[in-house]
């Protein structure tokens, strides 16, 4: 893809990130989970303001979306949407690409190919009942990310409501002992609640998605000139 006539150079790619609430109409605490979701994407922006083209922002009640000025940023951002809710409450889908109309400070203002590809992304998740959906506009980059979110998703679907809050104390404190002592129980407690789930892989893999998207891209992590595929 190029850039503006006659300039010959590449269209910047951006990444689009919408996450949707499965069922949330049907939620007992509509309030509440509204709540959440607010505080989500004031967490998202506090956390990403530098990454982001356009902050996020409720767009469709239970949706939120944001633009990223950089793909490989993404990978952060889906954590993070996870730690607030569980993966199998929320659809998240990615879209890579260009912006085609002028930036601005909201993205229901904007239009463009990232924009196209997220929302086909997140179509895609709910009708097929998938945590993530990545769509590049590479069938070989989507066939990769895919694979391996899919392999999250599917890790994280089993874990009960407990497992996953102590994942996440994990996420926050990196140590064991340190989730053990806020839980109000052993270390050898959440060691034998958190066998078998590969939360521990799951973080791994998580940890290199980045490095992951910037090999597919063909660029490094925060590159800016990453070629589109």
């Amino acid at each position: 893809m190029k850039g503006p006539p006659g300039t010959g150079a590449p269209e910047h790619r951006y990444a689009v990130v919408t996450a949707d609430l499965v069922m949330s109409r049907g939620l007992a605490d509509r309030r509440g989970t509204q709540r959440r979701l607010v505080q989500l994407v004031d967490t998202l922006n506090t956390e990403f303001g530098k990454d982001l083209a356009a902050p996020f922002m409720i767009t469709l009640g239970d949706e939120i979306q944001g633009l990223l000025r950089e793909p490989v940023r993404f990978p952060p951002v889906i954590s993070t949407i996870h730690t607030a809710f569980r993966p199998d409450a929320i659809t998240v889908g990615v879209g890579l690409g260009g912006v085609a109309t002028e930036l601005t400070t909201r993205v229901t203002e904007m239009d463009g190919p990232v924009f196209v590809s997220a929302r086909r992304a997140v179509e895609t998740g709910k009708s097929k009942k998938l945590e993530v959906v990545v769509v590049s506009g590479s069938d070989h980059v989507d066939a990769v990310l895919n694979t391996i979110y899919g392999f999250i998703g599917g890790v994280q679907s089993r874990w009960k409501l407990k497992q996953w809050e102590r994942v996440n104390l994990y996420r926050k404190h990196r140590s064991l002992e340190k989730v053990a002592r806020e839980a109000g129980v052993t270390k050898q407690a959440i060691s034998l609640d958190l066998r078998f789930t590969l939360w521990d892989r799951v973080l791994v893999a998580e940890a290199q998605l980045p490095e992951i998207v910037a090999f597919l891209l063909g660029g490094t992590p925060g590159s800016s000139s990453n070629p589109l595929v």
